[in-house]
């Protein structure tokens, strides 16, 4: 549709708009792109202009009589600065795909019928403004399409006459004029109603129950024609306002915007002057006899209240039982028109205050539905997330799987840590010991399990980053002592280390400090120093052998050497997370660091290692019978000085638990079933081939333990030294405890 005025300069294109951009200030962005918007939307304003059709900040959406507002004020902006300067209007029409896609935005309905099988419907609006992401009511849309004709029409007559008259007096429809036109005179209502033609802004007056009889007529004001056939038209019915202090003022905030059929309009008549009398009749006026009662002096409250008694009782469509309501009135006592027009004004401000909530409770259900679509993209969105997490967590090291942990043998339910290097599964809680247990004897950590060295990232992970720069210092330091061409600086206080291959080289200067390191007699030289070299020593005298006799092993008592690797001193020193010894209650078990020196030396006690596969050593640390074995070793070291000595002796439980002896008082007497003594073995054979206690899942378990040995009335030997009869208590302790399998 394109809109063509004389004298035309550039032509200025129409578009939707929105409250927030329309009014941004200039050279600002938009917010909103979307629509016509999208492709106008960065416009200058000189070629291009935008009618507010989309309400973001004002919510909810205007009612009609403000919209109207809103159009009438751009309509008049419009005007004024394009059309009445010559710029033509570029109108944006619908295509067949708007047309299908919005088709109630387009098209009305001719039968009101809503049992009709077939209906009829016929376009109506013929511009794109406002049906698209605004999604307007059809009769927002219509009054766009009057606001449009009326300039189309202007525009028209003003080609046709060439008249110099501005188009700015036409277009000048806004409610606060329309009371100062002049009526029709009466004798234009004597023409046939199919001869008489309505001009925009013609006060008129409306039948608004035609199906009565009695006909009621409200005032009007004639907008337009809404169909080429000018059976149709636009008006706007006046409300009135009571004004005790200027009867001339008039509030228009509830004039209603209808279509009505040409049929039930007519000019603004004579109050005493019915439309189908003669104006020339004075004695058809004289007849007329104006009806008064007492509502007319009741306020509007009072009526209202009535009125809300009546309605009640009546259907919602209350226009369609208009009969009703009048017999009603009568009923009521409301005979004069003017009382009449009272309560049906008050009325039909009821229906539309009726519309007016069943609008806000479609809105309030629409923003509920879209809350629920909302949410539903959250949910989504926070599944996505939360399989991003649990794929970062398993990327971490993290397993969420059930599992036995590898160090305390618990079945874990919630998941736990799968080391990188061997894939073997721990628990929170033992991976953090495991790794402190390792720090504290200044190895570094390996798996329970297999012994593979646990990676630096797992414990950066799972313990901490200061934990894992610990131990990276540790492999630093162990990789380091086994470099056998690596020399380190012998000056105090200098850490520097080259290597040197070869032996050809007597000295290095350090490329730290630059000081001269002799090779040969292991110190710092100075200067022009050399290193001094001593005579060679005398030769040895050879010494005559001496024989002695009667120092066989019969009357001695023997004792296998093979079973004396650690004393006291040094298994106490392996304790950790211990601070007095004296006063402590501690009662636990720490992993030894596999294949440590202390792992090491506890093996040395197996006699056959290459048909036991041992996979973990646990450290006992049950202070309160260790002080009491370590008064009994020192009480015999004061009675008896050379021949005490403390030993690593094995002792199976068969069925029953081992953390049953460990976490009480340790190995008890009284718990004896043969002898009245505890039993041990000197070699590991005899206790792992039949006394050992088994897993359930094949593994076998043993005790190492610390037997005082020297009092021959608490600790004897039988058996060719091959057992030992242990009688008091004191004399042993439980020391470690071993799990393997046999190969």
């Amino acid at each position: 549709m394109y809109v063509n005025t004389p004298h035309a300069n550039w032509p200025v294109y129409l578009f939707g708009d929105n409250d927030i951009d329309n009014s941004r200030p200039p050279n600002t962005e938009r917010e909103m792109l979307g629509g016509l918007a999208n492709v106008a939307g960065q416009y200058d304003r000189t070629i291009a202009f935008g009618i507010v059709t989309t309400f973001y900040a004002y919510k909810p959406m205007p009612d009609f009589t403000k919209f109207k507002d809103i159009i009438n004020r751009q309509f008049e902006v419009l005007c004024k600065q394009y059309v009445q300067q010559g710029h033509d209007l570029i109108v944006p029409c619908p295509n067949n795909f708007d047309l299908k896609r919005h088709f109630h935005s387009f098209f009305q309905q001719l039968s009101s019928n809503a049992v009709d099988a077939t209906p009829q419907y016929q376009q109506v609006i013929f511009h794109n403004i406002g049906t698209g992401i605004a999604r307007l009511p059809l009769l927002y849309l219509k009054y766009i399409q009057y606001k449009l004709d009326v300039i189309d029409k202007m525009a028209t007559q003003h080609n046709d006459s060439q008249a110099s008259q501005s188009i700015a007096q036409p277009m000048a429809i806004a409610p606060s004029k329309m009371d100062h036109v002049k009526p029709a005179s009466p004798s234009s209502s004597a023409k046939p109603m199919s001869m008489v033609e309505f001009s925009a802004n013609d006060v008129i007056e409306v039948c608004v129950n035609a199906a009565d009889t009695n006909n009621v007529w409200r005032d009007a004001v004639f907008l337009g024609y809404s169909d080429k056939n000018k059976n149709k038209c636009f008006i706007e019915i006046l409300s009135a306002v009571h004004n005790n202090n200027n009867n001339n003022n008039h509030n228009h905030n509830h004039n209603q915007f209808l279509e009505q059929p040409v049929s039930q309009i007519r000019f603004k008549h004579n109050e005493f002057m019915r439309a189908d009398s003669d104006p020339n009749d004075k004695a058809a006026a004289a007849a007329i006899v104006v009806q008064h009662d007492e509502w007319e002096n009741v306020s509007d409250f009072v009526l209202q209240e009535y009125i809300r008694d009546v309605s009640d009782e009546l259907s919602n469509n209350l226009l369609s039982s208009l009969d009703e309501f009048m017999r009603r009135m009568a009923f009521l006592g409301v005979y004069s028109a003017q009382s009449r027009s009272r309560a049906l004004m008050i009325l039909e401000d009821m229906k539309n205050s009726r519309a007016s909530q069943q609008l806000a409770l479609e809105l309030e259900q629409k923003e509920k539905d879209a809350n629920v679509a909302y949410q539903k993209q959250m949910a989504s969105q926070s599944d996505a997330l939360l399989a991003a997490e649990m794929a970062q967590k398993i990327a971490d090291g993290h397993t969420l799987e059930t599992f036995l942990c590898c160090a305390c043998q618990k079945t874990q339910e919630y998941g736990g840590i799968e080391l990188r290097n061997c894939a073997h599964r721990m628990c929170y809680a033992c991976f953090p010991s495991l790794v402190s247990s390792h720090i504290a004897a200044s190895t570094i950590p390996k798996c329970v399990r297999c012994g593979m060295d646990i990676h630096q990232t797992d414990i950066k992970v799972h313990v901490d980053a200061h934990t894992a720069d610990v131990v990276s210092d540790l492999q630093i330091k162990d990789m380091m002592s086994k470099q056998t061409d690596l020399h380190t600086c012998m000056a105090v206080n200098c850490q520097g280390c080259i290597i040197i291959e070869g032996s050809y080289m007597k000295e290095f200067a350090c490329p730290e400090c630059g000081e001269r390191n002799c090779l040969k007699c292991k110190k710092i030289h100075f200067g022009n120093e050399q290193c001094y070299v001593p005579p060679p020593p005398p030769k040895p005298r050879p010494r005559p052998i001496k024989h002695r006799h009667g120092h066989g092993h019969g009357g001695v008592n023997v004792m296998n050497t093979g079973n004396y690797h650690m004393s006291n001193e040094e298994f106490i020193n392996h304790w950790v997370n211990l601070t007095d010894i004296k006063s402590s209650t501690m009662i636990e078990v720490f992993d030894v660091p596999y294949h440590g020196a202390e792992w090491l030396t506890v093996c040395k006690h197996i006699r056959d290692p290459n048909k036991r596969h041992v996979e973990r050593i646990q450290r006992i640390q049950n202070a309160k019978v260790w002080r009491a074995f370590w008064a009994y070793c020192q009480g015999q070291k004061q009675g008896n000085m050379h021949g005490t000595k403390v030993g690593g002796f094995w002792h199976g439980t068969r069925t029953h638990k081992p953390d049953v002896i460990w976490k009480s008082t340790g190995f008890l007497v009284s718990k004896s079933r043969i002898g009245n003594c505890l039993w041990y073995a000197t070699e590991n054979i005899y206790s792992m081939g039949g006394f050992q206690h088994s897993l359930p899942d094949g593994r076998q378990q043993v005790f190492l333990a610390f037997v005082c040995c020297g009092n021959h009335n608490d600790v004897k030997f039988i058996r060719n030294n091959q057992i030992l009869n242990v009688y008091k208590d004191a004399a042993t302790y439980p020391a470690y405890l071993l799990t393997y399998k046999n190969v």
